[in-house]
């Protein structure tokens, strides 16, 4: 078996200007974005805001950003902020976002955009001329752009099946949920499974079965879904209860690609996936430092400087949370058959 390895230069561009941004959320999925964009230097950290100002002060002080505000609106009014990332817990998403685009911001918000399709057309109406996108890190890591250039190339040929299975380990909640979505595995984690589908399909899904475990709180756990793509199917298997492991594999009429590393690399550092394309052999890739959450604000950027389209614009987040949507629907009718 062939090995090939490829590394990740810098992440600077010297054609993308680096916006100022504000943060609306510190919590740990902020501080891994800060960490890793400020230390390859394609933000300006001008503000931050969280719904514990303690929280935001010390965040602040850990990445360098300028200024703390109580309000998200304070922060807003910063005629420095030029884009702002949100990532508030998931049902404060639209609401958050809608606010930015009426300052006149450019808006970069944590996925799921929003718990329903419904509220992503409210987002889409108040977008204007703005960047919106969602923030699906993993389709700016190398690994993911390459596998989406075979698919477009054909090296794969027409695409018959694609397979996301995932456990996590999660601990179990110590208190029920206080927010609508929270813990969600549907939101969190199956939404990457959906997105990746669609974009090897290149295509929106016409009908969707599913079932899901949920806790006595209501929050869902496991999910198994199944999607129809014309004559191919996507399977996305989640479990928050089961020891962590990851399969993914897209099958074409030519050939497969397995991730080994599909959302985050492995403790080396490396992502690694291996493929075969017609009759030749089986092949490995391992992909090095790739710092996805730079890569996404940096593609963020130059979506903004160059008048380009982001990877996972709204029109994008609209057909992931209509498919999410129909899951959801399928489940509480015991696995049947819903059309998107």
């Amino acid at each position: 078996m062939d090995s090939t390895l490829v590394g990740q230069g810098g992440v600077v561009d010297d054609d993308v200007s680096v916006l100022g941004w504000g943060f609306i959320g510190a919590g740990s999925i902020s501080d891994d974005v800060a960490a890793q964009a400020i230390s390859e230097k394609v933000v300006d950290p001008v503000a931050v805001y969280a719904r514990r100002h303690e929280q935001a002060a010390a965040f602040a002080d850990r990445h360098g950003f300028r200024a703390v505000y109580s309000t998200i609106d304070e922060l807003l009014a910063d005629a420095s902020v030029e884009a702002v990332y949100i990532a508030l817990p998931h049902s404060l998403h639209v609401d958050a976002t809608i606010r930015a685009l009426r300052a006149g911001k450019h808006v970069l918000c944590e996925k799921p955009f929003a718990l329903n399709a419904a509220e992503v057309r409210q987002g889409i109406a108040a977008s204007n001329d703005r960047v919106v996108a969602e923030a699906f890190m993993i389709r700016h890591h190398p690994q993911w752009q390459w596998i989406e250039q075979r698919i477009e190339d054909g090296s794969l040929g027409a695409i018959r099946h694609v397979l996301w299975s995932m456990s996590l380990d999660f601990p179990e909640p110590v208190q029920p949920p206080t927010l609508p979505g929270q813990g969600s595995i549907l939101l969190d984690v199956a939404s990457y499974g959906v997105n990746i589908a669609r974009m090897a399909f290149g295509s929106e899904p016409s009908s969707v079965s599913a079932n899901t475990v949920d806790l006595p709180s209501g929050v869902d756990v496991r999910v198994s879904a199944q999607l129809q793509f014309g004559d191919g199917t996507a399977q996305i298997m989640v479990d928050a209860r089961a020891p962590r492991i990851s399969t993914v594999r897209i099958m074409g009429s030519n050939g497969y690609i397995d991730v080994l590393n599909p959302v985050h690399a492995g403790a080396d550092g490396i992502a690694r996936l291996s493929y075969r394309f017609g009759d030749s052999e089986a092949s490995d890739i391992d992909f090095v430092r790739a710092p996805q959450y730079a890569l996404q604000l940096k593609d963020f950027a130059r979506c903004v400087t160059l008048g380009e389209r982001p990877a996972v614009d709204l029109t994008d987040a609209l057909g992931n949370a209509e498919c999410l949507d129909a899951i959801r629907l399928s489940a509480s009718r015991n696995g049947q058959l819903v059309t998107v």
